[in-house]
Parts: structure tokens; C-alpha cells; sequence
């Protein structure tokens, strides 16, 4: 490199010596460097705001221009610098002549004097709240909207007038300041899930049969009259209501209001809309959901009744001693065991617990028991900070924090429904049944005789009674899979399978089906006696399932007796079991690191 610059200075000079002496050649260098040269008013182009002035040579001065500079100083442009809006009709009045020093007026205060609706000179956040408390104040002291406030001339005072002075006052005082909030607004903000109006089809109630056979005692029950159970809902989250609202504040609330308000007026979320009203009242009274129309719409709210349908008449049938009639309530509450799936009641109940009470009268004819149960369901309707709403995404928080400020205030709700059931008493158990079955059938037990039923793909005996790459486990057709996670268990405890996929999808009772991976619960067992009990969790047979490493546990959900059930978990790939362990009780994460590829498919 020493080498080349030398020979490249030697070239400089012997080519200027070929034109003079070395001196004039060097006179003539330094003649370059002399160069005029202009002051130009620099204007950055990814922040206007930001012009300056500086000198450059004239031969660069046309590039500069080009590029949005002006030639001269920059106060000689300020009007036109400060004229963020490209409005040729808002420009700056004249005597600005220094905001290179000092910079660029309160642009909306000097362009938009109209929006000072506070009167103190200065259009900021101040103004944006008078606004905004125009269209929905929580506390109810504000003014009407004044027609000023109209700022886009639609005729109606609204959040679309706020948005514009949200985004002019994010211009002026820049996107790093306070204003870093221009929300979404519009219809496509609403994020609704579009759910079809509720069908006014009367649905009868049913009548269950329960089989009760075996069933232990569940001590939750007692007979008589009694009160309902008390549920201790803990602490809620709102410590203080005095916290100061900020313009984010006021303006969340606003958007909550017109979101509540469209849905409304569509026609859905009929359920949701007033109890978010009633939180938005701020009197915290209790209020009444209708569960029957809970339980025909929501696959989730009608499994959740029809445990505790289950439970109250196993329980009913271990109080029965003989007397022709007697009545029984629940000493304490069950809690839900699945989300709500549809929005509506994900958004007016959520998680709950449920209790039933009931009287039941012997039916001596039919050898049987008829009950007429009243099934109670009760939630506190309230946000947690730190969740999403299902359905939309949106933060609980912002409506946590209206609690904190005393505009909005959590309350109990409750709902009941009415449901018959029956229960026969002629039934044994299976164990009474000495002789073998014959091939291809099982005992069931009616009116104290064993009879020999044909096993099927309902009630299977072995694996040919069930379709083609299914498995039978405990009388039950299970799919088998590539791979495939199955918990077993004998007892009466409610246990749950869950597995997590190497992409972080968690299927269990409440996420059934993994569309990305394919993974799929098809059994879920919730006891209500001592049985035998499969709960089965599989992955598509053709080897579509991703690889890496799987996790599976066992979660005890509720026991019912006074020590936990024992259980079996094995990880299978086809009908080839590739791990098995025991336990009782929930478990720590078992892995099993999978590859994907190879159908493994019957012919």
C-alpha cells in the first residue's frame, strides 16, 4: 500500500510540472480549494422539524436543493418551514423571523386557534379531553359539545373529531412525546366477531336418564332446605378508586362506549352488551344472566351444567333411603370446567361456579327417581390486568383502569335454569356377573339380571369394533395417532390429560384442536362414580405433525375422594407404545421428541 501511494503522488506531480513549475502547480491546487460557497437552510427529510442552517461549495448547491434545502438562511423560510400541513392557506403569520434560534410556534395553537377549547391559550391534551368528555364523560359533569368541536364538519361531534386533534397535536409535538397514541377507530377497529342473531326456536328441556351405579358418596350434598353457598371471590383488583385520569384515559373510555354502543345497535352480543353497561354505571349491584339461554347456546356453559346435572343426581341417589320424597342443596360451589366458546358469554360470564339444589320424588311403579333440580350459576363480572379478551385480542387493563378510577365498578351476577332428570335404582354391578361374556358381547346390568349385550363402536370389547385406525380403551374408541398421548385411570377423581406441541400449542379440555399441528382431544371422561376412565389426545396419522420435542402432564381437576386416583400416561406412535409411566395426582411435564414423516395409515 506504501508503494502505491507513492507512485500515485508522483504521477499528481509529474502531470502538473508538465504545465508549469511545481509552485504554480501547487498555487493552482490550492486555487480548488477556494471554491465559493452558499448558506443554505438544511432540511432533513425524515424530520422537517429539524431544519438548520450551513454553508456548502456551490458546486453541491443544485444536489441540496434537490433534496428539499433552500438557498439562504433558514429564518428567511420559517412561514414556510413551520407550515407542516401543506396547506398553503394555514401558513404562519408574519414577525416569525427567528425560529431557527427559538423554532416553530405552538403550530396548533397559531394554525387552529378554534381547537383552545380550554380558553388558556394553548391547544395540548387539555383540549383533547374537553373533547373527548364532550362525546362519553364517566362522571357525567361535562358540557355538551360545543358545534366548534366539530372539527371535520360531518355534522355530529365524535371520536373521528378527536382523532384529528389527536393527530395534529402527535405532529406537533412529535411521535416521542406523550401523544404516541393514535388508536384504531372505525368500523374495522371494532374487532367484533360477528356472531349470528340468537335463534328464537323454543328448545325443550331435556330429561336426563343417569345411571348411578357404584357411585360414592359425594359430601358436597346434604338433605333439607339450605342456603346457597357462600363463594369467596378473593380480592379484587381495584386497591384505590381516586388514581388521576389522563386524555388516554378519557379516551379509552370514549372508544369502549361507541363499541359497546355499535354492537347494540348491530344486534349481537345481546348478553355481553348490558352487563358491560352495568359495569360501566358504577353501582357494583347484582345482576342476572339468563343460563338457560347460556346452556342452549354455548357448547361449553351446557357441559359445565350437565356435570353438575350428573353430580347432583349420583349425589341424590346416595341420600335416598327409602322415603317417598325428600329435597337436598349443595354445601358448596363447583367450579366451571370449561371457558365459554362463544364471545357473547365469554363477555358476560367467563370462568364461573355452579351449585344445584333439588327434590327428588321415588317413583315405586318404575322403580326409579324423579328429580326436579334447579341448577345455580355464578360469576363476578370484573377485568384482569395482564389478560387479552379472547375474542378480540384487546387489553383488560383499560378496562381495569376505570375501576382504579372510580368511573366503572365490578358486581356479582348469577343465573338459574330448571332441569328434570331420573335416576333408576334396578341396576348391579358388573362384577355380579360371574360367567364370562360371550365373544363379541359384555354384561350390562338391568333390573338386577345380567344381560349379555353385543359390543359395537359405542361401547367396544376390542379394537375390531372400532373403525379403521382407532384403538379400544376402557369400552371406549379412541383414534390413534403419529404419535398420540392416552391417560387412563380407575376411581372416581376428574383428571385431565394436557399436551403442549413443540410450536407452544396447549391442547387440553378447554383448546381441543391445534389446526397448526393437527392435534386433537377426541375423549374427554369426567367421572361421576367409580369407573374406568381414558382421556386420548392424537396427532394426524400421515405424519404431518411437526417435529421436536412434545410435553404431557396430567392436571387432577377435582378429587372426590380422600386420596387421589392412580393413573397410567404412555405416549404411543401407531400402536406402538414408545413411553409409559404411573402416578397419582397431577404431574410434572413428561417430553417425547418426535420426527415427523412416514403415514402410518392402514392399507
Amino acid at each position: 500500500m506504501k508503494l502505491n501511494k507513492a507512485l500515485s503522488s508522483a504521477v499528481v506531480i509529474g502531470l502538473f510540472l508538465i504545465n508549469g513549475t511545481l509552485a504554480s502547480s501547487l498555487r493552482h491546487l490550492g486555487s480548488l480549494n477556494n471554491e465559493k460557497k452558499t448558506t443554505i437552510c438544511h432540511v432533513p427529510e425524515d424530520d422537517p422539524l429539524a431544519f438548520h442552517s450551513i454553508t456548502v461549495a456551490n458546486s453541491a448547491l443544485k444536489a441540496h436543493l434537490a433534496h428539499g434545502d433552500k438557498s439562504g438562511p433558514c429564518d428567511d423560510f420559517c412561514a414556510e418551514l413551520c407550515d407542516l400541513d401543506d396547506d398553503p392557506c394555514t401558513v404562519v403569520p408574519g414577525g416569525t423571523n427567528n425560529c431557527e434560534l427559538v423554532g416553530c410556534p405552538t403550530l396548533v395553537s397559531v394554525l387552529f386557534p378554534s381547537y383552545d377549547f380550554s380558553g388558556d391559550g394553548v391547544v395540548d391534551d387539555k383540549d383533547l379531553i374537553l373533547l373527548i368528555r364532550s362525546i362519553a364523560d364517566p362522571l357525567g359533569l361535562s358540557p355538551q359539545a360545543s358545534p366548534k368541536m366539530d372539527l371535520n364538519n360531518d355534522g355530529i361531534v365524535d371520536l373521528q373529531d378527536a382523532d384529528l386533534l389527536l393527530q395534529k397535536l402527535v405532529l406537533h409535538y412529535g411521535k416521542d412525546s406523550s401523544f404516541n397514541f393514535i388508536p384504531n377507530y372505525g368500523d374495522e377497529g371494532h374487532n367484533f366477531d360477528w356472531t349470528p342473531d340468537r335463534n328464537e326456536t323454543q328448545v325443550l328441556a331435556r330429561s336426563l336418564v343417569v345411571q348411578t351405579c357404584g357411585v360414592t358418596e359425594h359430601d358436597i350434598y346434604k338433605k333439607g332446605v339450605g342456603p346457597d353457598p357462600v363463594t369467596n371471590w378473593g380480592p379484587f383488583n381495584v386497591v384505590n378508586r381516586t388514581a388521576t385520569a389522563t386524555w388516554k384515559d378519557y379516551y379509552n373510555w370514549a372508544v369502549y362506549k361507541v363499541k359497546n354502543e355499535a354492537a347494540q345497535a348491530i344486534g349481537i352480543l345481546e348478553d355481553a352488551t348490558p352487563f358491560y353497561q352495568h359495569f360501566r354505571d358504577n353501582v357494583g349491584t347484582k345482576k342476572k344472566f339468563d343460563l338457560q339461554n347460556g346452556y342452549q347456546e354455548d357448547q361449553s356453559i351446557e357441559a359445565n351444567v350437565d356435570a353438575e346435572i350428573m353430580a347432583a343426581a349420583a349425589a341424590a341417589r346416595q341420600l335416598f333411603n327409602g322415603v317417598s320424597s325428600f329435597t337436598f342443596h349443595a354445601k358448596a360451589a363447583r367450579p366451571s370446567k370449561a371457558y365459554p366458546l362463544t364471545e357473547n358469554w365469554q363477555k358476560t360470564i367467563g370462568g364461573h361456579v355452579l351449585w344445584a339444589t333439588g327434590n327428588v320424588e321415588f317413583n315405586a311403579a318404575e322403580c326409579k327417581l324423579d328429580l326436579d333440580l334447579t341448577i345455580t350459576a355464578e360469576d363476578y363480572y370484573d377485568f384482569n390486568p395482564g389478560q387479552v379478551d379472547l375474542a378480540t385480542g384487546l387489553p383488560d387493563s383499560d378496562n381495569a383502569r376505570f375501576e382504579v378510577l372510580g368511573w366503572a365498578k365490578g358486581f356479582p351476577s348469577s343465573g338459574t335454569m330448571v332441569q328434570t332428570a331420573s335416576i333408576s335404582l334396578d341396576c348391579c354391578e358388573v362384577e355380579d356377573c360371574s360367567e364370562p361374556a360371550p365373544t363379541g358381547y359384555y354384561w350390562q346390568c338391568t333390573c338386577n339380571q345380567c344381560q349379555a349385550m353385543e359390543c359395537n363402536a359405542s361401547h367396544c370389547c376390542s379394537a375390531s369394533d372400532c373403525l379403521d385406525n382407532f384403538d379400544c380403551v376402557a369400552n371406549v374408541c379412541v383414534a390413534m395417532g403419529n404419535p398420540r398421548f392416552m391417560l387412563s385411570w380407575t376411581g372416581d377423581d376428574d383428571l385431565d390429560l394436557h399436551v403442549i406441541t413443540p410450536g407452544g400449542a396447549h391442547i387440553y379440555y378447554v383448546r381441543r384442536h391445534d389446526p397448526a399441528s393437527g392435534g386433537t382431544l377426541d375423549h374427554d371422561d369426567i367421572p361421576q362414580q367409580v369407573g374406568t376412565w381414558v382421556e386420548n389426545i392424537f396427532f394426524p396419522m400421515d405424519g404431518s405433525a411437526p417435529s421436536g420435542t412434545y410435553q404431557y402432564y396430567v392436571h387432577l381437576f377435582n378429587m372426590l375422594g380422600g386420596t387421589p386416583d392412580s393413573w397410567v400416561l404412555s405416549a404411543w406412535v401407531g400402536d406402538s407404545k414408545v413411553n409409559e409411566v404411573s402416578g397419582i395426582g397431577t404431574s410434572s411435564p413428561y417430553t417425547y421428541t418426535h420426527t415427523s414423516g412416514g403415514s402410518l395409515f392402514s392399507p
